[in-house]
């Protein structure tokens, strides 16, 4: 695993453990950007038209606690789709804020997107896949 260091850190470099855990996000065991939200997935799949999305909340509480969200997959781009290069950024608006991603964040998204925890650590998800999609083969 390589995750960059803070320049404070390089004087506990026989201490890597310790390091590790400091770049561990709160029970996630890999380090992980921190604009790379849910949020921000379920942009890039609703934005690339692949995915429809409808979360539905509990009606007593004043906060928006998602209790079950149903996700409907559209289509699935393939890599020959994406244009000449998987690397190629396409950009999107996440919180009035332009933001980039690239084939691997999208591909990333599909499972990613799944990561929703509420603090009650219940949520249910029921996910439909379009008959269309398996006319031509998935890409991995």
């Amino acid at each position: 695993m390589i995750f960059l260091l803070e320049n404070f850190e390089i004087q506990r470099k026989e201490e890597p453990w310790k390091i590790f855990q400091q770049y561990l996000l709160n029970d996630v065991y890999f380090p992980g950007e921190s604009y790379k939200t849910h949020s921000y997935y379920e942009t890039i799949l609703t934005n690339m038209g692949s995915v429809e999305f409808q979360h539905f909340s509990s009606y007593n509480t004043s906060e928006t606690i998602y209790y079950f969200s149903k996700m409907i997959i559209k289509q699935i781009i393939s890599i020959e789709d994406w244009g000449i290069s998987s690397m190629k950024e396409r950009q999107i608006s996440l919180n009035k804020v332009p933001t980039c991603f690239t084939y691997l964040d999208y591909i990333k998204a599909f499972s990613k997107v799944l990561y929703y925890n509420n603090e009650r650590h219940k949520h249910s998800w029921f996910i439909k896949i379009c008959a269309k999609i398996f006319v031509e083969p998935i890409p991995n």
